[in-house]
């Protein structure tokens, strides 16, 4: 973790990785958003924690927007 934070790396996920793989060998469609709450570089919770709400309440809006109209 300690190099990726070197090159400037923000993010890590492993989750959606795997939705996605999936996805794509079905040939289906599939997304991922991200709120970022903590850091893995230096295993501390971000300062800026407390936006988080903010920020999954912003995704779950977008996803739900998303759904509506696709189907």
């Amino acid at each position: 973790m300690a190099q990726y934070g070197a090159e400037g790396v923000l993010v890590a996920d492993m989750e959606a990785a795997g939705v996605l793989a999936v996805a794509e060998h079905r040939g289906a469609s599939a997304a991922a958003a991200f709120a970022v709450a903590d850091s893995l570089v230096n295993r501390r919770p971000r300062h800026d924690a407390p936006h988080v709400r903010t920020a999954l309440g912003s995704v779950l809006q977008a996803a739900l927007a998303a759904l509506r109209t696709a189907t």
